[in-house]
């Protein structure tokens, strides 16, 4: 919902899209990777605690912390907790 709104909990690392001027950042206490665009946060990925790879809904993290962008616009989440380092794409 709206940025003042929205509900987070440790939000941890940013990565800036310049290109579609999207704010990424990890919301590593509700293990989701987040999109702040126009003043609207949504979640791009990410729920309940866990590890699955899959669409957004079914996609699981633990403890999501540092973020980039690979050349192909993806988001890379170093998934601290599942000590892995997972692709997400601008579309979850």
């Amino acid at each position: 919902g709206p940025v003042g709104q929205a509900q987070m909990r440790s939000p941890i690392g940013l990565v800036l899209d310049a290109a579609r001027h999207w704010l990424y950042f990890s919301d590593s206490g509700n293990h989701r990777i987040r999109k702040l665009q126009n003043g609207v946060v949504t979640t791009l990925a990410g729920g309940d605690y866990g590890f699955a790879d899959g669409p957004a809904a079914t996609a699981r993290f633990n403890g999501p912390t540092g973020l980039t962008l690979d050349a192909q616009g993806r988001v890379l989440v170093a998934d601290s907790m599942n000590q892995r380092v997972r692709p997400v794409t601008s579309e979850g």
